[in-house]
């Protein structure tokens, strides 16, 4: 992307000037560009017939060029199209010059050139400094260029939760309930790495990058790539890093800026909490080490004299006795085992490659007076007692049963209201001619 500069008073004045760093958009304050001391910048100028001209480009500190010249205050470099050479002058300006980033054709040349950070070691602390391109000596552009303090900041908005609810003993992709959003609060592009310990083989990030440019936000679209998983609770918690990458840096010592600079930066993100069972049930684990483990709907709602069924599921390795009661409320009409009929009470095997489907039918007797339906669940190390709490409302009224009515087919109708002609025809015959003999 590049930036329109005006020209100053200057007929000669290159048309298109941009001043970012190498592989990213310009950033502006206040109408000047910005350049990071020891960061990699481009320079790139555009304009008609660059091969005939010698350019030079200058930075320097301040409004006025230095009498006294130094890494702290002076940069220069040329372009020389006849012998399409690039100098530096003076000669401590070469290591922050890099050729094979740097281009030239007859429309445009970019300069890849850097500053050392010589600021002071304050948080986005700036000096104004003062950009310059000559043609063939002359000055044919000049403006103010703001030059800041290399600062890193990372941080983390949005929730701290992402859930996923997958069905047991089925290979599923699933989307998140939430996202992630990053920030970059510094002033370099960052590099991000995102891990979840013993989940990341099964999380892929969708549209999203893993760079973020500086002042910037990246959201991180998670996606689940479950395996045919038994019914257990996953609960992971997660890290981001943040790091600038070495191709940003333009010095290579071993301290300052450029050790700095690469120290990684880590943060939480949300937690992934993955429940692996069926929808809105509750899950309880009766054997950590096997992952035996019992699941049930928490509550049901029926109306008086309604008759359901609800399901109970036994997953994992091992075996247990389980009990199934209500209270007075309820009736128990039938229990099953996987389609086959069982008592109260009876025990049952689980292995880790399928559940046991336990359906209770139940009917409930009174308006308001709620029940529960009761599962005593013992181990060879516990009984547990859950339950599901039964919540009775009104019978189905006349309203509803009309709408049942109106609901029926025509077919139906034409059928029910054919029996009440013979059914009536019937009665007549009896009536008058039954009399008669």
């Amino acid at each position: 992307m590049m930036f329109l500069i005006p020209n100053i008073n200057v007929s000669a004045a290159p048309q298109f000037v941009s001043v970012h760093i190498i592989d990213s958009d310009p950033v502006i304050d206040e109408g000047n560009f910005v350049i990071v001391g020891g960061i990699w910048h481009q320079v790139s100028i555009q304009d008609d017939g660059l091969l005939d001209k010698e350019v030079t480009l200058i930075l320097f500190k301040g409004n006025l060029k230095p009498t006294i010249k130094n890494i702290s205050n002076y940069y220069e470099w040329i372009y020389n199209p006849t012998a399409n050479i690039w100098q530096s002058n003076p000669s401590y300006t070469e290591q922050y010059f890099q050729l094979e980033k740097s281009k030239a054709d007859a429309q445009s040349l970019d300069f890849c050139i850097g500053v050392k950070d010589t600021l002071p070691n304050k948080i986005y602390f700036q000096q104004e400094w003062t950009i310059e391109i000559l043609y063939d000596g002359v000055v044919e552009y000049s403006k103010t260029v703001i030059v800041e303090k290399p600062t890193r900041g990372f941080a983390k908005s949005h929730g701290d939760h992402i859930n996923f609810q997958i069905d047991p003993f089925k290979q599923v992709n699933k989307k998140a309930s939430d996202y992630i959003m990053l920030k970059n609060t510094g002033n370099i592009p960052m590099d991000i790495t995102i891990s979840y310990d013993g989940l990341d083989e099964y999380l892929s990030y969708v549209n999203s990058e893993f760079k973020i440019p500086q002042h910037s936000k990246q959201q991180y679209n998670i996606e689940l790539n479950a395996p045919s998983w038994k019914p257990q609770l996953f609960k992971q918690t997660g890290v981001a890093t943040a790091k600038v990458n070495p191709y940003y840096i333009v010095e290579d010592e071993k301290s300052g800026t450029a050790i700095s600079l690469q120290t990684a930066l880590v943060i939480d993100v949300p937690s992934i909490d993955i429940h692996v069972g069926h929808s809105n049930y509750v899950l309880q684990t009766l054997k950590s080490k096997t992952g035996l483990s019992f699941q049930y709907k928490d509550s049901v709602y029926l109306k008086e004299g309604e008759t359901k069924q609800i399901n109970a599921y036994v997953s994992g390795e091992g075996s247990a006795k389980i009990s199934i009661d209500v209270d007075e409320n309820i009736e128990i009409l039938s229990i099953t085992k996987n389609n086959n009929e069982v008592p109260l009470s009876f025990s049952t095997y689980s292995n880790n490659n399928e559940e046991i489907e336990i359906a209770i039918k139940i009917r409930s007797k009174s308006e308001n007076n709620h029940g529960y339906v009761y599962y005593t669940v013992e181990t060879d190390e516990n009984e547990d007692i859950f339950s599901t709490s039964v919540t009775v409302g009104a019978p189905v009224s006349f309203k509803e049963q009309n709408k049942e009515i109106q609901g029926t087919s025509f077919i139906t109708v034409v059928v029910l209201i054919g029996l009440v002609i013979v059914s009536a025809y019937m009665l007549y015959n009896h009536l008058v001619y039954g009399r008669k003999s």
